[in-house]
């Protein structure tokens, strides 16, 4: 997906009807060119900024309800707007035609907020008021999907459209679903603006994968961060390791000596050096295990999408630890098996 801005003049557009007339203008020039699979406006952007108010439920004697709704973002959109930002219809539909200036005001509301305004009810049919001008109502026509307007790591907030034919803008947001990379496509889907008018500033192109990575930036410096100190760990944690179990033999020298000349096999003394190694990982890996799963209480505000309970995690990693304490316990072992029993049994 494509993203740009435009902000149309006050002088030029003063008139709802001179706003549509550009925007539907524009959709029309802009969905001409190669690529573009669906575009639509919205006045405000998800990601990046939005305008809330407070919508109520109207009773169906006509009354205004009371409810416990939080504010609400509220956005004007042309009719093919949640096509090209991929938000699905639930129920009802989307805005077309009918949903013209002049006609009945008609308003779209997400999932969230259908839920917390009209509980397990259809929606559908219903009308909301707003809630600093009751006498201002919009018939629901559809419900669809959530958005997460603030970061992937944020719940979706309450969400509201209206039709940008009955709520023109001044400023709007042009959302374009392509076939093909988004960046390759700026300059014409730019070109179509300026066919349309060439005076309208447009701002703040990007590809909405570069929008959306921008949100997470602070959530991957802290990924990179306890990557790093993992890996530190990992490889403290072996040589440690290692130097525990090399110690443990040098200790035991004499012991191994007399084990060799007692008929031993090379074979037999690796295993006990690696049975030994290996129970003091057990211990760790059993100990750490405990640990992890109180660490999730305070890593699950910051993992979007995914369980903290993660079995594959859970999984993987004590087996990479377990193959780097074998790793590290290897070459004491191998150290062990080639002891001389002459000599062992001659050192103190």
């Amino acid at each position: 997906m494509l993203s740009l801005t435009v902000s149309l003049s006050d002088q030029r557009y003063k008139t709802p009807a001179q706003r549509l007339d550009f925007y539907h203008r524009a959709l029309t020039e802009v969905a001409a060119v190669p690529g573009v699979a669906a575009a639509g406006f919205t006045n405000t952007s998800p990601f990046r900024w939005g305008i809330p108010v407070t919508l109520v439920p109207v009773g169906r004697d006509g009354t205004v309800a009371e409810a416990n709704v939080p504010q609400t973002y509220y956005d004007s959109v042309s009719a093919d707007y949640f096509r090209a930002a991929g938000i699905p219809l639930l129920s009802g539909r989307l805005f077309d035609a009918s949903d013209r200036a002049g006609a009945k005001p008609t308003v779209i509301l997400s999932e969230t907020t259908a839920r917390r305004l009209f509980d397990t009810a259809d929606p559908v049919g219903r009308e909301v008021a707003s809630a600093a001008n009751p006498a201002s109502r919009f018939e629901v026509v559809g419900v669809v999907g959530d958005v997460r307007r603030l970061g992937l790591s944020s719940t979706p907030p309450p969400q509201a459209y209206r039709s940008l034919d009955q709520r023109p803008t001044a400023f709007a947001t042009l959302m374009v679903r392509t076939t093909l990379p988004p960046n390759t496509l700026a300059k014409s889907v730019t070109a179509a603006l300026a066919h349309v008018d060439p005076d309208t500033p447009i701002s703040e192109v990007s590809a909405m994968d570069a929008v959306v990575s921008r949100t997470v930036t602070q959530p991957r410096l802290y990924v990179i961060l306890f990557t790093v100190f993992a890996l530190l760990a990992l490889l403290l944690a072996a040589i440690g390791l290692y130097g525990l179990v090399a110690y443990s033999i040098a200790q035991r020298t004499r012991e191994f000596g007399i084990r060799a000349a007692l008929g031993a096999s090379p074979r037999e003394v690796r295993t006990l050096v690696l049975r030994e190694g290996l129970l003091l990982v057990g211990v760790g890996l059993a100990l750490g295990f405990v640990g992890a799963l109180v660490a999730t209480r305070f890593l699950a505000e910051m993992i979007t999408d995914t369980s903290v309970h993660d079995p594959v995690v859970f999984v993987v990693v004590p087996l990479v630890l377990a193959a780097t304490a074998l790793a590290a316990c290897l070459i004491p072992a191998r150290r062990a098996m080639r002891v001389d029993p002459s000599v062992a049994l001659r050192t103190e």
